[in-house]
């Protein structure tokens, strides 16, 4: 009896000492989440002189509140500087608790507070040390904190030498960082490294986002570039009204374009069976996908105009698609249908629909998809993978799709340059 009254005691220790963790816990996250740094450390001392396990969460609520704009915004540099001593802090001692195992958030946050306290170099240090880690791979959220600091300085080898880090450990700027790089060039008057810039921004970004942006730029040319900018419109040819000439037409990069199709697969590769399907549709695609130059989304224009009752089981207009690739056909085309199989199922056909099928199949004009896939990934992929000269003819507005991407900007350029919109018009005599 006494040996099982003393285990139970020890459970219950075990268990008042785990609440009394989870309160101080809960008592820090909520102080973080207000801001209220200077107390949140205060909680912390008390939990370490009580002797209280130290979770890695609690350092990660800490460290994220050093690394906050809010927490420092309109404050004193005291505050600053606390923010960032603690921040290096937390990071050391959590590294003498829990090992060297630290995460990417853990040590953006650490970059964030000493930009935040204007120490660029231990910013820099930290990246550094986040690059050779394995655990931690550095982010744009990474990255972004020192770019923004540095954009106050003329060091322009030192904002550079950052950008082409950040090529190597492939994150992907936004306008914001361009635009950093772009001041530190104005007040270096550095023109060395502009041009290169610039056909980066011009890749990523196709035109400049926001006025600020323009703003930018106008600076960049009139004092380094001796130029005068106005504003003027182009014509739907190309060509500039003001200086006329005709504007390049730009497409996505061969390493965007390389990148979107992984980002494609990753996200239809989600279980065995899904690899499997994929693998089978790469490689007829290597063997036979090339040749075709027009992409047509079957399900949206098979479709177009057509009443569906979400009640019922309802299906592509097989006929209808046939009049989109006809079209390219007579253009010199070589089209490519994809649809779902369930498009296509015999006890569905009529006729018409039977006729227009053996000629698909007779002519290799149908690509069926599986059941239960995603086919927007499949055509989609197949039309960036063929190049500049494939279109895609489609109403989608590929926001679900733009969302699923790593590259948002870059998927942008593609669709202007490469997607077709439709509209059916009056009815033509076939023989015309």
């Amino acid at each position: 009896k006494s040996r099982k009254a003393n285990k139970n005691t020890k459970k219950f220790k075990g268990n008042k000492e785990k609440c009394k963790a989870q309160i101080f816990q809960d008592e820090i996250r909520e102080l973080c989440l207000k801001n209220d740094l200077n107390e949140a450390v205060i909680k912390y001392e008390e939990m370490k002189e009580n002797k209280i396990e130290l979770e890695i969460s609690t350092f990660c609520f800490i460290l994220s509140a050093c690394g906050k704009e809010q927490t420092i915004k309109n404050s004193s540099k005291k505050l600053s500087d606390f923010a960032f001593e603690t921040a290096k802090r937390m990071l050391s001692e959590l590294k003498e608790i829990h090992g060297e195992n630290v995460s990417e958030n853990a040590y953006t946050a650490l970059i964030r507070s000493a930009c935040n306290a204007g120490n660029t170099e231990y910013a820099k240090s930290a990246l550094v040390t986040m690059r050779n880690s394995q655990n931690a791979k550095p982010k744009l959220r990474s990255y972004s904190p020192i770019f923004s600091e540095l954009s106050k300085s003329d060091k322009i080898d030192e904002i550079i030498d950052l950008w082409n880090w950040s090529k190597k450990d492939e994150v992907s700027l936004e306008e914001n960082q361009y635009l950093d790089i772009f001041n530190v060039c104005i007040a270096s008057s550095a023109t060395s490294h502009f041009d290169d810039v610039m056909k980066a921004y011009a890749d990523d970004m196709v035109v400049p986002q926001t006025k600020q942006a323009w703003e930018v730029l106008k600076k960049y040319f009139e004092k380094i570039g001796s130029h005068t900018c106005e504003e003027t419109k182009v014509k739907f040819s190309g060509q500039c009204f003001s200086c006329k000439e005709m504007l390049k037409s730009i497409d996505v990069s061969a390493k965007s374009r390389e990148r979107l199709l992984e980002e494609i697969a990753k996200l239809v590769c989600t279980n065995d069976q899904k690899v499997s399907e994929w693998k089978g549709f790469t490689e007829w695609a290597e063997k036979e996908g090339s040749k075709y130059d027009v992409i047509i989304d079957g399900a949206n224009v098979g479709y177009f105009r057509k009443k569906v009752d979400k009640n019922s089981k309802s299906y592509a207009d097989l006929e209808q698609i046939d009049w989109v690739a006809k079209h390219y056909k007579r253009k010199g085309k070589q089209p490519l249908v994809f649809l779902h199989l369930k498009h296509m199922e015999e006890s569905i056909l009529n006729e018409a629909s039977r006729e227009v099928l053996e000629k698909w199949n007779r002519e290799n004009t149908i690509k069926q998809i599986p059941p239960n896939t995603n086919d927007d990934w499949y055509w989609m992929w197949l039309a960036i993978r063929n190049g500049s000269g494939c279109l895609v003819v489609s109403n989608d507005e590929g926001r679900d799709h733009k969302f699923g991407m790593l590259q948002p900007f870059s998927f942008d350029v593609w669709t202007e340059r490469h997607q077709v919109y439709f509209k059916f018009g009056k009815w033509v005599s076939e023989a015309k």
